[in-house]
């Protein structure tokens, strides 16, 4: 076959679905070996916006492996529900108990209407004889020939309505047959609904390449800056680690961020009144950072063949804490103390709220001091009252 050569299919409306119809073609069961296949050199699936003319290049647009593409949304998903499904589930029951209701009406229409052609049939057979003898047959000849054109008549309407009937009965065992399925599905659903939220649902979805790439770019490969490009993740725990399969850091494994702006919060927004937008935010959180070395700066660098080289302390830049209570400690596990603790600044403040009353200086407070850089800083708690 040559490469001009393939196989299109062409259709307002193309399902593929992997279940088995039974004999009839009317059943819809789903086995364990249900599945779909289709390998190739290159696969693409891509979902179109308008619904005017395909562009004539469409298929230039695969690239080697597999593409999805689309220019609208793009869903992932792997996920199991519970309120939800019983809720589809019950809809569907019901749909399913409508559709045999009429279908119940149907046959029972059907059974009469063949009962009546076997009773046309029987009142045929059951006719005096007009050929007893051949003086008879040659005297009735017309009316043998009119009783033989109804015979066949109600012969081919019995056929006809049996067709029908047995359709019927068809369609009424697969509508029986799925709503046992249904209502099994949702018998199982119930016995889960208890421990729904608290058990796994085993739904997984699983990222895994050399490289993996995400980024918020338009059609023309622009970064998207207005207010609603973004990447979100919203779960209970979220963990990044450079490390092996039994948890040994890497070599030369890194995290980097580069951000103009980066915050990490641990606020929990709890509303009164989620209308309007009020609550309260209370900082409940807590982060730790364990390192064997760790450092904060703000230094301004300049790029050397693309390698930074340290130019100046950023100008006017500033390291804050705010806090109800600060403890620096250079402490072994047992709490002996081992290290040391060094401040190298031109200048020194160190200052608290003196709050006077009538027996003097509150004991709770720290006295200040200004001192140079070149001066021992040393200083004790006021204990005088």
């Amino acid at each position: 076959m040559e490469a001009s050569e393939r196989i299109e299919n062409r259709s307002p409306r193309i399902h593929s679905i992997a279940e088995d119809p039974g004999c009839d073609g009317m059943e819809h069961i789903f086995r364990p070996n249900s599945e779909i296949v289709q390998v190739a050199n290159n696969l693409l699936l891509r979902s179109i916006s308008h619904t005017d003319t395909l562009s004539p290049r469409i298929d230039m647009a695969v690239q080697p492996g597999l593409s999805l593409l689309s220019d609208g949304s793009l869903h992932v998903k792997a996920e199991m529900a519970c309120e939800e499904e019983e809720k589809n589930l019950n809809q569907a029951i019901q749909d399913l108990t409508k559709q045999q209701q009429n279908l119940q009406q149907q046959i029972t229409a059907a059974e009469t209407s063949i009962q009546a052609t076997n009773d046309e049939l029987k009142n045929i057979l059951d006719a005096p004889s007009l050929n007893a003898s051949d003086l008879l047959t040659r005297a009735n000849f017309v009316d043998l020939d009119e009783q033989h054109q109804a015979f066949n008549t109600q012969s081919e309407t019995q056929y006809r309505q049996l067709a029908d009937y047995y359709q019927l009965l068809a369609n009424a065992a697969e509508i029986s047959l799925r709503k046992k399925g249904l209502e099994a599905r949702k018998k199982k659903a119930g016995e889960r609904k208890a421990q729904f939220k608290e058990s796994s649902t085993e739904a997984k979805l699983n990222l895994v390449a050399e490289k993996i790439s995400v980024a918020t770019r338009d059609g023309d490969n622009n970064i998207r800056t207005n207010a609603e490009a973004a990447i979100s993740f919203c779960t209970p725990k979220f963990s990044v680690e450079t490390t092996d399969e039994h948890g040994k850091l890497l070599e030369n494994s890194s995290i980097f961020l580069r951000t103009l702006d980066a915050t990490i919060d641990t606020n929990s927004q709890e509303y009164t009144d989620l209308a309007k937008g009020d609550g309260t935010c209370p900082t409940i959180g807590t982060v730790n950072i364990n390192a064997k070395a760790f450092s904060i700066s703000s230094i301004d660098f300049d790029l050397k063949g693309g390698a930074l080289e340290v130019k100046e302390l950023t100008p006017e830049s500033v390291f804050h804490l705010q806090t109800g209570k600060i403890q620096l400690e250079t402490i072994d596990t047992e709490g002996k103390a081992v290290g040391s603790v060094d401040v190298n600044a031109k200048q020194i403040r160190l200052k608290s709220v003196v709050r006077k009353s009538t027996s003097g200086v509150n004991p709770n407070s720290w006295t200040r001091w200004s001192l140079p850089a070149s001066s021992v800083v040393a200083w004790r708690r006021a204990t005088w009252s």
